[in-house]
């Protein structure tokens, strides 16, 4: 089998879905996962959210539409040979 990773990639119909929104991206990740995977209430998340923003611009020069930092989940793709 060969094997691939795509980083910060969905599954999806159209690989434009995954180019949609990557600038930020992580940012954007934070702030849901604050939410939803760490269950912060949203009178916090609505504090936190902007008071952590001038540090995600660390990841500014590092992003591009095919490229997000830091890697958070990915695809993996098998392919029977």
């Amino acid at each position: 089998m060969d094997f691939d990773h795509h980083p910060n990639w969905y599954v999806t119909i159209a690989a434009d879905k995954n180019i949609a929104g990557r600038i930020g991206y992580f940012e954007n990740f934070f702030a849901f996962y604050i939410r939803n995977c760490m269950g912060w209430p949203q009178s916090l998340v609505d504090r936190v959210v902007p008071a952590t923003h001038k540090y995600f611009r660390f990841f500014t020069p590092l992003e591009s539409a095919t490229n997000t930092v830091p890697y958070c989940f990915g695809t993996f793709v098998f392919t029977k040979r």
